[in-house]
């Protein structure tokens, strides 16, 4: 059994990067009030890119990462401007069932792409062999993300829009620019927090299926508009699924995060950090 020092680097890493793209979530929900389904699956679609492209023969791994990140911004950009842009004009509720549809849609793109391709793509390189590599490079992904989200114009705005969509408007904050960029910056979010998993020791195709269900746990338990709680979030469901059974494999690893999800609902359904008081604005 693994000593509780690897145990806990390992949950760490790995939650940093749940953090990541539970953080991409939340700015895309306080920027639109859109609840987006798809998000796990970006995740996935980041890993399942880098493990393609590094199956081909002649890439090397850092080339691999290289152009997953390029591609990864070109999804991301193709997926808001088509999918993404629409949804703030709608309902909350048909937004959910929109992207329902275009996360089996992706899931759907991502199984006939494994059954068509003649590359072998059970098993990453692992650039990032070691966990705390991983840890390093997603703790510093999410100091950067919150950074930007806390001290940069795009943050600010997006905060004032969360608070007040009309006063925002009255004072000319360019709302549809603002979500082209924050509906980019969520999918990124996902799509490489996918990326370095991939990379890392978790590089393995049979987990494509799980990992884009991870998510949503440390998302709900730190609450839908809340930056800290889907850090928060991210990091418990990372440390639970590492420690598990004492590897993070197995059954356990998928129950007890599940479990968690539960008992948090049951007894705060609106989540660890969000607020009771803070209704999503009316649609016009």
């Amino acid at each position: 059994m693994a000593g509780i020092e690897q145990l806990l680097v390992d949950g760490l890493a790995l939650g940093s990067l749940y953090a990541l793209s539970a953080m991409g979530f939340v700015l895309l929900f306080k920027a639109g009030r859109v609840i987006n389904l798809t998000h796990g699956q970006l995740m996935a679609m980041g890993a399942f890119i880098f493990l393609l492209l590094s199956s081909f023969p002649g890439i090397t791994s850092g080339a691999a990462l290289i152009l997953s990140i390029v591609i990864c911004l070109v999804v991301a950009i193709i997926i808001e401007r088509l999918f993404i842009r629409p949804l703030y004009l709608l309902d909350i509720k048909q937004g959910i069932l929109v992207t329902l549809g275009v996360m089996l849609m992706l899931k759907g793109l991502i199984s006939f792409i494994s059954l068509t391709s003649e590359a072998d793509i059970s098993a990453g390189p692992g650039i990032f062999s070691g966990r705390l590599t991983v840890l390093v490079t997603g703790i510093m992904s999410v100091l950067i993300f919150l950074f930007y989200f806390r001290r940069s114009s795009l943050g600010l705005y997006i905060r004032a829009v969360s608070d007040n969509r009309k006063a925002a408007l009255s004072l000319g904050i360019p709302i549809d620019r603002l979500y082209a960029v924050a509906g980019i910056i969520a999918g990124m979010a996902a799509l490489i927090s996918g990326i370095l998993m991939a990379a890392g020791p978790w590089s393995n195709a049979s987990g494509l299926v799980s990992m884009e269900s991870k998510i949503f746990p440390a998302i709900i338990l730190g609450g839908l508009a809340s930056m800290r709680g889907a850090i928060l979030g991210g990091i418990l469901i990372g440390i639970l699924e590492t420690c598990a059974g004492g590897g993070g494999v197995g059954p356990l690893a998928d129950l007890l995060p599940y479990l968690m999800l539960v008992i948090v609902i049951w007894a705060r359904p609106e989540g660890l950090f969000s607020d009771k008081t803070d209704p999503a604005w009316p649609r016009e």
